[in-house]
């Protein structure tokens, strides 16, 4: 069994994804005691449940780990609140734990994490995290280097969207997704008025239930200079919204805007439409909106 070897003292990458490992096994290499210079430990897809997340989560020799592949391991409320609540790994730089079932109290115990300063790379998708999580992970401030956030499907609400756009101190972000998350329009303008995301290339906030002021928070942003990629569809922006994003000329970088099923009526159509600075724009995606077809002339004569 490999979780039982003792020999490989020098062993720095595991790679064992989509192996059928299971619980028992999972549970095995994570109380492995002689593996001091692992960096990087690989269990994706591997159903090594609370057990075997858990057991890596108590785990205190791995000092050196860098990088942790846990997605879709159907690890639950337990396993994430031993892996959320480890202290050890100071260098750890990427968290793979999507698609698991860690809930609120495991979203709690990793945003309440305050070791974790070289993180870079975080994905908590698809794990019921709430909102007491949202809020917990989105007002986390030693995060400082955090890269790629991707926290989709999970419900933390208006309260946990609202933490995450307040949040100050993630300067190095570049891309964000909080897609189906309902964080309303409170957590739209939030997020919107976040000035830090200075590096910030891909914002994914479609299904949000995101209104108008949201929207118009979204659009008014002139601090993401170094935007590509903005996805806002099946929202709620409206025409407010959809004028303020189709005026926004600092987004000079974007090349492609998703914002399709938001009830964008004529006017805000048409100031897309009359936008000259998205000079490499490459995809737009305006369909299930509700303006007429003298915008929707526009629109193919401008593109």
């Amino acid at each position: 069994m490999i979780g039982s070897n003792t020999i490989w003292k020098n062993l720095k990458i595991l790679e064992l994804h989509t192996n059928k490992i299971g619980e028992k096994r999972g549970e095995a290499i994570g109380v492995n005691k002689t593996w001091e210079q692992l960096v990087n430990l690989n269990l994706s897809d591997n159903k090594i449940g609370d057990r075997g997340g858990e057991a890596i989560g108590n785990n205190t020799t791995w000092t050196n780990l860098e990088e942790l592949w846990l997605g879709e391991n159907e690890i639950g409320e337990k396993g994430g609140v031993m892996i959320g609540s480890n202290a050890i790994w100071e260098n750890l730089k990427k968290l793979s734990l999507g698609n698991n079932k860690i809930g609120d109290k495991g979203g709690e115990a990793i945003g309440n994490n305050t070791t974790r300063t070289n993180l870079e790379f975080l994905d908590l998708c698809q794990n019921a995290i709430g909102e007491k999580g949202g809020v917990m992970i989105g007002s986390n401030n030693t995060w400082k280097n955090l890269i790629k956030f991707y926290l989709h499907t999970n419900k933390i609400g208006e309260k946990g969207g609202e933490a995450i756009g307040k949040n100050t101190t993630r300067t190095n972000l570049e891309q964000l997704a909080l897609t189906e998350n309902e964080i309303g329009d409170r957590g739209g303008v939030m997020i919107g008025s976040n000035t830090t995301w200075k590096n910030l290339k891909k914002l994914d906030l479609h299904t949000n239930k995101i209104g108008e002021k949201g929207g118009e928070a979204i659009g008014k942003n002139t601090t993401w200079n170094n935007l590509e990629e903005l996805l806002l569809y099946t929202n709620k922006i409206g025409d407010k919204g959809g004028v303020m994003i189709g005026s926004n000329t600092a987004w000079k970088n974007l090349n492609k805007l998703g914002s399709q099923t938001n009830k964008i009526q004529d006017q805000g159509a048409l100031e897309i439409a009359n936008n000259t600075t998205w000079k490499n724009l490459t995809l737009l995606n305006l369909r299930g909106n509700q303006f007429t077809e003298i915008s929707k002339k526009k629109l193919s004569v401008s593109l």
